[in-house]
């Protein structure tokens, strides 16, 4: 096992000095009653430093967005007045002066505010008078130390964290900020793993304690807990990797593993107290706890001087989403392992599992969800055909399952057939009664042994010469979907705004499962989550996300998976991209990769197969357009704007593929994939805008067509990628 790769806080050693409340400030004559119009202001705060700390955080966010520079290097930015964003800004200070500089704007006419804090120093530095505003744009340099802002205004204080019309939600993330520090550790060397969802609880980095020597047998008592537990195994391989023996029957064991069920535990929860004085003690109510107990502590343990040692922590821990975990198929043990060495208590399967795979699933605290699709030229009148997707589920309750999933989301064009359309209607409505038609079928067959999860139509895709349903038709769906059902149904709902999950709550009368598929081999994905990708800050709206993830490559997918595994778990305190890069990487190079994702962001291949969102509804058209889900396909309309589009997207990879990523401190073979994507993506979208304005007869003046076709194909053999269907495509010329 290798060495923790994060430092512990050294914040926390100033927990006993009460910190001063952050305010919300904002400049004079732009507070409430008289709200701020939609317009830039600029801040700074000068603070002095004897020394740089190990650790220094900075806490931050405004209403609506902004932008913050330490010592005139990228800091922080942030879009939500909602989200608390946090980095360490230890690598950007200096001894002696130091400057914050805060770009923050209201993009809307009404309240404008800024709320800051930065610990770890010797004085904790809080949003109040003593920062500097002006509403001018300033001269150049404003950023850095030695600018004069003498005639700038002190800052209006709004109020205390917590004032209307804010409320306690930040409050709440700030009064959790310093109190835990994300673990980052590596468990097997043949494991490409990574992260771990942030514990609630307290770490200490006043005083370790010493476990043993390497080598020697280590202490450990097991109290109530089954002999073939999981959590068992887990302690003994982990300990194992740092060569350390266990003797279950020493006198004074070091680590205590705790299995006491009480009436008003939380499942899946665990403590975990480690005390110089005391050792170790994990207690949890049921056996899954026990486990995510033993992996907190082995992401936590390092080795010192030939010693095992941890740090003081109490930690008190539960997930706040009911169901978290991967789609993955094909099984595999190493899968298994992985989801309950990282809180992954679910999984997507394409077939019902022999049992011995079921049971070792649920040593794990894993439960196995077989999947099926509605067959094209689905007959939905069939009893047979009805028969036949009841048996497969109730093979799967035998083989001790909880729940089943049908997927209708793929291709209902080709599922609903003409007969359908002539009984239930034409398009979506139609479609809804059909589906609802079948779910009332089905659920009696299952005789409540096992959980029907349906997955419904609610993608936006248009393929070539097929326009999708758009959002008011995809939420027409829905609504008669829930009205011809008639009981409660569980179902997958792609689109994950919290907004959208409780209305899908209160159709179905039950709360959904939210689901988002990523492909992270490819890193388009990362425009996704810097842009799109929600927070959910209410642990009741959603049961879960589901999340596709590959080994091959995963310093290409571990920051997506940070964010769902941060945000299912601890949502108190959200994680974003910029957030999971940060720590990932650290600052430079995780702002270097923010800004790639920025210039390089898409989905799933960004020609091809995704959505073109031109006639989305207002809410929904800027975030996908403005975050680069503008795919093109081959039956899309030719317009001028879609010319326009694809010559930025072009442009803004070109851009991407040229940052100097390895010099940023962002690993080298990494650096060098995510240069030939952004460089693939490029050549892509230029090709299409050749075939666009040829279409339009209008001139082009890029580089020669063929060059870029050679280009492309040499890329995509070099990489071995087979390449989406319209990369191939592009490659072979009009």
């Amino acid at each position: 096992m290798l060495p923790l790769l994060s430092a512990l806080p050294s914040a926390l050693a100033l927990m006993a000095t009460p910190t001063p409340t952050p305010n919300w400030i904002w400049i004079e004559g732009e507070g409430p009653p008289t709200w701020a119009p939609a317009a830039d202001r600029y801040f700074r705060r000068t603070f002095e430093l004897d020394d740089v700390p190990a650790k220094v955080e900075l806490a931050i966010t405004a209403d609506d967005t902004f932008d913050a520079t330490i010592n005139g290097k990228p800091a922080a930015q942030g879009t939500s007045w909602e989200q608390l964003y946090h980095v360490d800004i230890a690598p950007l200070l200096r001894r002696g002066t130091n400057v914050l500089a805060v770009c923050a704007k209201s993009t809307l006419p009404g309240p404008g505010a800024l709320v800051v804090r930065i610990t770890g120093l010797a004085e904790p530095l809080v949003s109040d008078a003593r920062f500097r505003v002006t509403r001018d744009a300033p001269a150049e340099g404003w950023r850095e130390v030695g600018f004069d802002d003498s005639s700038w205004e002190h800052a209006l204080v709004i109020g205390p964290l917590g004032c209307p019309p804010w409320g306690s939600g930040i409050a709440d993330q700030f009064e959790g900020a310093h109190l835990i520090e994300d673990i980052i550790a590596t468990y097997r060397s043949d494991d490409p793993v990574l992260v771990v969802p942030t514990p609630r609880g307290r770490l200490s980095d006043k005083r370790d304690v010493t476990l043993g020597r390497l080598g020697r047998p280590l202490g450990v008592r097991y109290d109530g807990v089954p002999a073939d537990s999981y959590a068992i195994e887990l302690l003994d391989r982990g300990l194992a990797a740092f060569g350390v023996a266990v003797e279950p029957r020493a006198a004074s064991p070091a680590i205590r593993l705790v299995l006491a069920p009480q009436r008003d535990s939380r499942p899946q929860a665990y403590s975990l107290d480690i005390r110089q004085d005391e050792g170790v003690r994990i207690r949890a109510a049921d056996t899954t706890g026990l486990v995510y107990g033993v992996a907190t502590l082995l992401q936590m343990l390092r080795v010192n001087d030939g010693q095992l040692v941890a740090p003081d922590a109490n930690l008190d821990d539960y997930p706040a989403a009911e169901i978290r975990g991967p789609v993955v198929a094909p099984y595999s043990p190493n899968w298994l392992d992985f989801g309950a060495y990282f809180r992954l208590n679910a999984w997507f399967v394409g077939d019902v599992p022999p049992a011995t795979v079921v049971s070792e699933a649920k040593r794990r605290g894993i439960g196995l969800m077989p999947a099926r699709h509605l067959p094209d030229e689905y007959d939905f009148q069939s009893d047979e055909a009805l028969n036949e997707i009841a048996q497969w589920a109730l093979s799967a309750a035998d083989a001790g399952l909880r729940w089943v999933t049908v997927n209708a989301d793929d291709h209902p064009e080709k599922v609903y057939t003409e007969a359908d359309r002539q009984r239930f209607g034409d398009e979506l409505p139609g479609l809804a009664k059909a589906h609802a038609h079948f779910i009332n079928r089905l659920k009696p067959l299952l005789g409540g042994r096992i959980e029907l999860v349906f997955c419904p139509r609610v993608y936006y895709k248009i393929q070539a010469g097929t326009a999708y349903p758009r959002a008011h038709d995809e939420r027409a769906y829905l609504e008669n979907l829930a009205k011809g059902i008639e009981e409660p149904l569980l179902c997958w709902i792609t689109e994950v705004s919290p907004s959208f999950l409780r209305e899908s709550a209160e159709r179905f009368r039950t709360p959904p499962l939210a689901w988002h598929n990523f492909f992270p081999g490819d890193t388009t994905d990362w425009k996704v989550y810097y842009e799109a990708y929600p927070v959910v800050r209410e642990p009741g709206s959603a049961r879960g996300f589901f999340v596709l993830g590959n080994t091959q490559e995963p310093d290409l997918w571990r920051p997506n998976y940070l964010t769902f595994a941060g945000n299912t778990w601890n949502p108190e305190r959200p994680i974003g991209l910029r957030e999971a890069f940060t720590a990932l990487y650290g600052v430079r190079a995780g702002t270097a990769l923010t800004r790639y994702a920025e210039l390089a962001g898409g989905h799933d291949r960004p020609i091809g197969v995704m959505a073109d969102f031109w006639d989305q509804p207002l809410e929904v058209a800027p975030r996908f357009l403005g975050s680069g889900w503008a795919g093109v396909v081959p039956g899309a309309e030719r317009t001028p704007e879609l010319l326009a589009r694809c010559q930025a997207l072009a442009t803004s990879a070109a851009e991407a593929a040229a940052m100097p990523l390895e010099a940023e401190g962002v690993p080298p073979a990494m650096a060098q994939r995510l240069t030939d994507e952004a460089m693939r993506t490029h050549l892509a979208f230029s090709l299409w805008s050749h075939r666009i304005a040829t279409e339009l007869g209008q001139p082009w003046t890029g580089e020669d067509p063929a060059a870029l076709r050679m280009r492309l194909a040499d890329l995509i053999e070099r990489l071995g990628l087979p390449g989406g269907a319209t990369d191939l495509e592009l490659t072979k010329g009009p």
